[in-house]
């Protein structure tokens, strides 16, 4: 019987969950079932789940989303199965009893005596499954079971084409915020108050390629939050706010520093956004999505939302 990490994490919650929210739950789980690190580190670079927000950690367990396949091959690659058992032993006698018997209803032979050694056997299984995609070795019958729901993981799904969106003609009405950000940067550089689209006629070979980037660049980034939208559903709506989270903390030091005029600041923020790791976003392990245009698109997304107030020294 091969049951997923959802199953099991929701098994044994009530017997070893003593009060824990369901995402500490989760990374309890993995922790005793990985090595104890030699240098004692417990942080995300070990752990490869500890750098998730607390909402995809909420997802595995509910089985919305199964571990993805980088985190669950490094995850195998340290497993101890002994201390996991050690981990559910220590549970009462009671609650062994109770974990035998939640196996066998869901069709695992168990008794609470070899109940830590199964869960150990299936917590495997279920690690296994997720860092193959849509398969399983069964160790005990060695062969493949399906998965019945593919995901953004598994190789048919995996880097599917963006598709990207085009810039109108004219500008729409959500873009006018981080237009009017943009046109101040520019007015800013050439010491005119009230800089504006109609302004920028004047300026056109100067500014004319850049200000057409810069739309190009947003669109990318909003391709991006389509596409997630349409990829990951309802069940992840914050993979697209991960993303802008991340750019946003790679950048604001940047953005602090003091710049000669808002066109400088812009253009040094947008070269550092281009440099920015976003690790803990699930598109970049899914998908191939993300390149410098939608990253420093992403800098006028957050200037379109107010995250990024201006680009000028001073408030308008």
């Amino acid at each position: 019987m091969t049951l997923t990490f959802a199953d099991i994490a929701n098994l044994l919650y009530p017997y070893c969950g003593g009060g824990m929210t369901n995402a500490d739950f989760v990374i309890e789980l993995i922790d005793s079932f990985m090595e104890e690190p030699d240098d004692g580190d417990i942080s995300g670079d070990y752990n490869p789940l500890r750098g998730l927000v607390s909402r995809t950690l909420e997802n595995f367990y509910n089985g919305s989303r199964p571990i993805g396949q980088k985190n669950a091959s490094k995850i195998l690659r340290h497993t101890d199965k002994e201390r996991f058992e050690s981990f559910i032993e220590s549970s009462s006698g009671d609650a062994l009893e109770a974990i035998a018997k939640a196996l066998v209803d869901k069709g695992v032979e168990a008794t609470a005596l070899n109940a830590s050694a199964v869960c150990a056997d299936l917590m495997e299984n279920a690690i296994l499954l997720c860092s193959t995609g849509n398969k399983v070795a069964n160790k005990n019958t060695a062969t493949e079971v399906e998965t019945t729901e593919p995901t953004p993981d598994q190789s048919n799904s995996r880097f599917k084409p963006l598709k990207i969106i085009t810039p109108p003609d004219e500008v729409a009405e959500y873009e006018l915020s981080y237009i009017s950000k943009l046109m101040a940067a520019y007015g800013e550089a050439e010491g005119i108050i009230g800089f504006s689209k109609e302004t920028m006629n004047q300026y056109s070979k100067k500014y004319g390629e850049h200000y057409k980037r810069q739309r190009k660049d947003f669109y990318a980034a909003e391709s991006v939050r389509q596409g997630t939208r349409e990829t990951y559903g309802d069940t992840d709506p914050d993979q697209f706010e991960v993303l802008k989270e991340e750019t946003f903390d790679g950048v604001i030091e940047v953005w602090e520093q003091e710049h000669r005029n808002g066109y400088i600041r812009l253009n040094a923020v947008l070269a550092q956004s281009a440099l920015v790791r976003i690790d803990r976003c699930w598109l970049c392990r899914d998908t191939d999505w993300i390149g410098n245009s939608q990253k420093k698109g992403i800098c006028h997304i957050l200037a379109n939302d107010g995250t990024i107030k201006r680009w000028v020294n001073s408030d308008e």
